[in-house]
């Protein structure tokens, strides 16, 4: 076979081999490495990422570091089976800056929202903020933190002034967005709060695969929305119903020629010239 089965052994807590100081993710990412370019498909044609997937028991817990470090070497990588849409965390941020349009009152979502890179509070400014007015939500704070300073609380001038500049937008959000389908102003966040941009600027992530998931979150709006028309509020109950109900959304295969990583359920009916099963996956 182009391809002939190896086997490497490593300890019993899957994790270090203390043979050669080499970790499971690290030893699989230089062996594609080497394998990349080198060696060939069936057809002769050399092997791209594309050809390869790793497969796993728990590729949501385990996928992380198989990611970090094929991504380490230069690798690209897509874990389809991390998890659902809904659980990703560039979803679950859309869906809070959502929810605070639709619902400013609701506090855990307005954190969520406001402590974002679209927004860049901080912890610390969040404290300061809920410390200058304890009663009525957090919206009402940020109310009453823009209009003066709270030296007591720490809320300063320039606190005061990201306060104001906060409140202005979300109005401004809040009133474009009545009567607009959720799908359209989804399409208006990303355009308008550079979250593309911020996303492909962190290197934490995998942008590749967030960019494919803010796409596939955009699609289930336009979706909704035309066998609907049922508007922002409407489409968050949907989603909240979703993510309740166990379902999945289908996620979007972010780069075709990029190293995949699935879980053994997954991967049937799936065809591979290179596998690797790692982490106890049979």
């Amino acid at each position: 076979p182009a391809h002939p089965v190896e086997i490497r052994l490593l300890p019993k807590d899957n994790k270090k081999d203390e043979a050669d100081g080499m970790d499971e993710p690290a030893y699989v990412a230089d062996r594609i490495v080497q394998m990349i370019g080198r060696e060939r498909r069936e057809d002769g044609t050399p092997l791209v990422p594309g050809d390869i997937a790793i497969l796993l028991r728990s590729p949501g817990p385990d996928g992380a570091d198989f990611t970090r470090a094929l991504e380490a070497r230069g690798i690209r990588v897509h874990n389809r089976a991390s998890n659902t849409l809904y659980e990703q965390p560039e979803i679950l941020l859309m869906l809070s800056v959502l929810h605070s349009i639709d619902n400013p009152t609701r506090d855990i979502h307005l954190a969520a929202a406001m402590k974002s890179p679209i927004f860049g509070f901080t912890l610390d400014d969040l404290v300061r903020i809920r410390l200058a007015s304890r009663y009525g939500s957090l919206w009402d704070a940020v109310a009453v933190c823009a209009k003066e300073t709270v030296p007591d609380a720490g809320v300063d001038e320039d606190l005061c002034r990201r306060c104001g500049e906060f409140l202005d937008r979300l109005q401004t959000l809040r009133q474009d967005g009545r009567g607009m389908g959720a799908d359209k102003l989804m399409l208006r966040l990303y355009e308008g709060s550079r979250i593309l941009t911020l996303i492909e600027g962190d290197r934490s992530v995998d942008s590749v695969s967030a960019r494919a998931n803010l796409q596939a979150l955009y699609d289930e709006a336009r979706r909704f929305e035309n066998a609907t028309g049922g508007g922002l509020y409407p489409f968050l109950t949907h989603m909240e119903a979703v993510a309740k109900s166990g379902s999945t959304l289908p996620q979007k295969d972010a780069d075709p020629n990029a190293v995949r990583i699935l879980s053994i359920h997954q991967s049937k009916g799936l065809e591979f010239p290179v596998c690797f099963l790692a982490r106890n996956a049979v």
